[in-house]
């Protein structure tokens, strides 16, 4: 009796065991990841990366990486991101990086003797917060310097012991650097923490040679300011980097230091998985609550129309939430489809940025050369395009859209000196040699301006081009949108004879019809522009309920005048959803 007790005592002391869900956490890794590229971010963390840059297979190409710290880390990334123009592709490489973090971090987990059940948790925290961080520039030549400062944490501890490894320690830390740049600070981290729970003092010099390399090539061999030589490839040089992604640098060096620093720190099993359950789960919700559906879906909108799918821009800007950007490419749909003058209200627009941005930043200038491309601008194309390539530093490279952009305005000059130039640079890649060809759009060469009066450069093309149909449909949604009625009806006047419309179109009408109810013209005035019966009772029905309803503004009200007359340009008159300066005088009589 007495030895079954002391066997049952036995038996309940035993620890509770669990299974290693390595392999099943690292299965879930991969497929949330390739869910997650391809089904909700294909165009802002796939495509959009491989538009930001051009890899050549050229010597210049290559050299131009050297003289700059991770310069072969950020040319091997180009070499991948190329491939991203496959989105399946892109999606299996991406993936696989996030993969190799999360082995790697496990295995310097493993090192420090972390909790079997916690350990299998914690090795994809990193790699689930970079998920989040996928359309940020060049990230892949961040997660590769990432790599490589976790494996050459895991190499130090393997040369170590090594009868050689005094002598190889110096090659070793200069490899390091060239391939992992400020991302050494991590290893150098590892190694100090490691080195004080073996209480091993002779490996400090790692973590001192990890801190002082970056030094020393300052002194010798680069000219790169001392913060970018130590921070290059971290998120801490970039301008605005997300949480999630300066949280995966501080993680990977945070989360071995508890154990490291108490080495009697120990967790059971079962309390180690629930907190890895806990810690798990909120980073997914932290990554469902951080996505932009509105990034992914503007981002269609751009690729929709540099490949000229108008009817796609306008089903993706169905689902965005309304933006300056979103306006200008429903607004540009709109007008390549000749639905302008009579669908333009049909959508919401929130002034003259909606139709032309203005110039600030990158993707703006992107934007603004988009414009002018279709409009055939060669000036103002070649103009904006090269401030997109030299508005940001992060790119350190003219990208993919840029250089077919001025591939293409080099056609519409014609300058085949340039185009010879173009095409023997886009001649050494692997995508782009055949990519081009000649646009099938009339080019307009017109004289300098003012950057920024973008109504001046419109009327311009109109002194140049009388027919210019894009041209007079937006200086005439500008004026209209500004409520300059007097421009707009000289616009109107001048212009709107030779565009050869079939019939009045309908905001056209609408506008003649607010024109003439405040200049109080009479039925000659309609009778001359051809205005519908239809369109002025209409107005008449609005205009008599604006004045009923003044007494009573109550919200079920204004949803009866939007459900009748939302779609009308007198709607957007009287409720713009931003405020719009007007020089016309008696404006403030106007409802």
């Amino acid at each position: 009796m007495a030895d079954n007790r002391k066997k049952k005592k036995k038996q309940k002391r035993e620890p509770v065991r669990i299974p290693s869900l390595k392999w099943p956490l690292t299965g879930f890794l991969a497929v949330a990841a390739l869910v997650w590229y391809l089904a909700f971010n294909r165009h802002v963390m796939l495509l959009e990366q491989e538009q930001n840059q051009m890899f050549r297979f050229a010597t210049d190409y290559f050299y131009g990486f050297i003289g700059r710290p991770g310069g072969l880390t950020q040319y091997a990334a180009n070499f991948l991101v190329q491939f991203f123009c496959f989105p399946i592709i892109g999606g299996l490489i991406a993936t696989g990086l996030l993969l190799a973090i999360a082995l790697l971090f496990g295995k310097i987990l493993k090192q420090f003797e972390v909790n079997p059940a916690l350990r299998d948790f914690l090795a994809v925290i990193p790699s689930l917060l970079l998920m989040q961080s996928g359309r940020e520039l060049n990230i892949v030549a961040h997660e590769i310097a990432l790599i490589c400062a976790m494996g050459g944490f895991l190499l130090f501890t393997t040369l170590m012991a090594s009868r050689l490894r005094w002598w190889l320690l110096a090659p070793f830390i200069v490899v390091l650097y060239l391939t992992a740049a400020g991302n050494t600070l991590i290893t150098a981290v590892l190694i100090a923490l490691y080195a004080f729970r073996c209480r091993q003092s002779r490996w400090y010099a790692g973590a001192v040679a990890c801190v002082v390399t970056p030094f020393l090539f300052h002194r010798i061999f680069l000219t790169t300011p001392m913060r970018n030589i130590y921070l290059a490839l971290t998120p801490f040089v970039e301008l605005t980097p997300l949480l999630s992604w300066k949280a995966v640098w501080i993680a990977v060096a945070a989360l071995p230091a508890p154990v490291a620093i108490i080495p009697k720190l120990k967790t059971g099993p079962l309390a180690g998985c629930v907190f890895g359950v806990i810690l798990l789960c909120g980073v997914a919700v932290w990554d469902i609550f951080s996505y932009s559906r509105n990034a992914e879906l503007l981002n269609r909108m751009v690729f929709r129309a540099t490949a000229a799918d108008w009817q796609g821009v306008l089903n993706a800007g169905k689902r965005l939430d309304n933006s300056p950007y979103k306006c200008f490419y429903t607004n540009l749909a709109l007008q390549q489809t000749g639905q302008m003058p009579d669908s333009m209200f049909h959508y919401d627009q929130i002034g003259t940025e909606g139709l032309i941005p203005r110039n600030g930043n990158y993707y703006v200038s992107y934007i603004l050369s988009e414009f002018y491309y279709r409009l055939g601008m060669v000036n103002e194309i070649h103009h904006y395009t090269m401030d997109a390539i030299v508005s940001i530093d992060a790119l350190k490279e003219a990208s993919a859209r840029c250089f077919v952009r001025l591939k293409e305005c080099a056609m519409l000059w014609p300058n085949y000196d340039l185009v010879t130039k173009y095409e023997s640079l886009m001649s050494s890649t692997l995508f782009y040699r055949n990519r081009v060809q000649r646009p099938e759009i009339q080019p307009v060469i017109t004289e300098n301006f003012l950057l920024g009066r973008h109504e001046e450069m419109l009327e311009q093309v109109l002194k140049a081009c009388p027919t210019h149909k894009m041209a007079f449909e937006y200086l005439m949604a500008y004026y209209m949108i500004k409520l300059d009625y007097e421009n707009a009806k000289k616009c109107f006047d001048t212009y709107y004879a030779g565009m050869n419309y079939p019939q009045l179109p309908i905001h056209y009408a609408e506008f003649l019809t607010l024109y003439g109810h405040l200049n109080k013209l009479g039925a000659d005035f309609f009778a001359q522009y051809s205005v519908p019966r239809a369109v002025r009772e209409q107005f008449g029905i609005m205009d008599q309920l604006i004045t009923r309803f003044r007494r009573a503004a109550t919200e079920e009200n204004f949803k009866l005048l939007e459900s009748r007359f939302g779609k009308t340009y007198w709607f957007n008159v009287i409720f713009p959803l931003t405020d719009t300066k007007t020089d016309y005088e008696a404006e403030e009589n106007i409802y």
